[in-house]
This record gives C-alpha cells, sequence and structure tokens, in this order.
C-alpha cells in the first residue's frame, strides 16, 4: 500500500497500525503536503453499511477534543477514511511508560472528557461511546487531549448482524459498563467508562485484568482525595441508577477538586527526557 496514491490526492507512506479490525496509514496530501491518518476498511466486511452510516454522522462532529473525519473516499471494494493528524501518546502509553498519573492531572483530563461527552450526549440524536478506553484518548504535546475510534463498530451494531461474536474484540473488559452486556447504552454507560480510566490513570492499575473489581484508590494510593475516591466509585457503580446520572453532575464534583498527591504532574515526569510522539498507538 505504501506510494499508492488514492483520489489523485493522498499518497501513502507507512503502515502505523494493524489489527483485524483496522489498517491505518500515515499519508500525505500531495498538492500541499499536509499528513493525515487513513484508514481502510473493506467494503466485503458484512457490517458496512453500519459503518459507513456511523462514520457520515461522525463526519458532521465538529469539537476540538474529538478527531476530526475530514473525507472519505470509495472505490468498489473498499472505504478510504482520512483523519485530521495526531502526533501524541495514548493514556494507555502514558501509563505503561510514566506509571501512575498524579491527582492534579487526572481530574484535569477527567474534566476535558466529561465535557466533551456532554457534548456528544446533546446532539439530536446523542452518540455514545460504548468502547471508551485508555486507547482511545491521545495526549498532545500541547496538553490537550484527543479522542479517537468514535466512529468505530459498537457491539450493540455487531449484534444486528451476527448471532454470535466475541465481545472483547469490540469492546475492552474492564471498561464498558455491566449493562453493555445486555446491549444497553447510554450517558451512564459513557460516565462508567470514564470512571475506569480516571482509576487507571491514577491508580496505574487496569480494571482489563479479571476479576475486573475496582478498589477504593486510597486502599492503593492513602494520599488521593477522598473526593476523587467518591467520584470513580459513583462514576462505575454497578448500576446504572446508582451512577452520576449525567456528566453535568459529575462535573459539577470534579470542578476545583485536586487532592494532596505528591505525585509529579505528567509534564513534570518528561521535562527531562524527549515526548515521543506516537499516532493511534498499537495496544
Amino acid at each position: 500500500m505504501t506510494g499508492k496514491i488514492i483520489a489523485e490526492k493522498y499518497e501513502f507512506l507507512v503502515k502505523i497500525k494493524t489489527s483485524d479490525i483496522i489498517e491505518l496509514y500515515l499519508a500525505m496530501e500531495i498538492h500541499n503536503n499536509r499528513p493525515y491518518a487513513i484508514r481502510i476498511y473493506p467494503k466485503s466486511n458484512i457490517i458496512h453499511f453500519d459503518y459507513y452510516a456511523k462514520v457520515l454522522r461522525t463526519m458532521e462532529i465538529s469539537h476540538p477534543n474529538i478527531t476530526q473525519i475530514v473525507d472519505v473516499i470509495e472505490d468498489e471494494t473498499t472505504y478510504y477514511i482520512i483523519y485530521e493528524y495526531v502526533e501524541g501518546e495514548t493514556f494507555q502509553r502514558v501509563v505503561e511508560e510514566h506509571g501512575a498519573q498524579s491527582e492534579q492531572d487526572v481530574t484535569m483530563w477527567a474534566r476535558e472528557i466529561a465535557y466533551t461527552l456532554q457534548y456528544l450526549h446533546s446532539l439530536n440524536p446523542p452518540i455514545y461511546f460504548p468502547d471508551l478506553n485508555p486507547r482511545k484518548i491521545l495526549l498532545c504535546p500541547s496538553g490537550q487531549i484527543k479522542i479517537v475510534g468514535l466512529d468505530d463498530i459498537s457491539s450493540s451494531e455487531m449484534w444486528r448482524n451476527y448471532s454470535s461474536f466475541d465481545l472483547e474484540i469490540y469492546m475492552t473488559p474492564g471498561y464498558y459498563a455491566p449493562e453493555g452486556l445486555a446491549r444497553n447504552t447510554s450517558e451512564k454507560s459513557d460516565i462508567y467508562s470514564l470512571g475506569a480510566i480516571m482509576y487507571f490513570l491514577v491508580t496505574g492499575i487496569s480494571p482489563e485484568e479479571p476479576p475486573y473489581i475496582l478498589l477504593p484508590i486510597r486502599e492503593v494510593n492513602p494520599n488521593l482525595s477522598s473526593n476523587l475516591d467518591y467520584s470513580i466509585e459513583k462514576c462505575t457503580a454497578s448500576n446504572p441508577e446508582d451512577r452520576y446520572q449525567n456528566c453535568e453532575e459529575l462535573l459539577y464534583d470534579l470542578e476545583g477538586r485536586t487532592g494532596p498527591s505528591n505525585l509529579p504532574t505528567f509534564w513534570e515526569k518528561i521535562r527531562k527526557k524527549d515526548f515521543w510522539k506516537m499516532v493511534f498507538c498499537k495496544k
């Protein structure tokens, strides 16, 4: 695929990610030398109609914290989805490389994600993100976050086309809400995912490991605040009715609440080393 030019406009440079469901390339817009990321999606996939509809819906979204789809090109066999090029490390890689993050940073990032989810939930019809996890949030060198993969097919959309399939391929254990198994998604399920991400960031412990139990964060680090402990526990309650009912409620508790964590901030940790710029990091 390297060197291939599509629509006399985009030249493929190098593959940057591949998996069973994703093939992603770095490309260059040949008329202005501007980089883009291009995802290849075969029409032979049984769910391609659902996926294409979701791509078109996502193209309508313009938000500074969501990776923008800028173009869609298709031929007889393939969709080429062109995204803005984003430099950064995924939250997954941030924790793998630097360990648990400071409460100050995690609270700031959580607020930014919550405001973004609030925007998605306010759309008509609302958009939910049933597989929000640390691999789908990029931390840019500027400090801004970017959510990627909003156009991915969810398990509920898969169920419309398959009688059975491996749920873990399309939803990440430990991050999707319990009701996701019953194909129920809502703003409360997105809030659960955000709570699990906050837990991972502030403790360094992955919720993906069985038995998928989240300990109170102050049992992991007593220096963390009771306010953040309460917010994470409320986000990740098993019963959706026991969670924050919307992002506005969550933001009310997150605003201005940073505890006395003695961990250095992310930027303090990397000040003396190069920032590894990555795009859509591998799992």
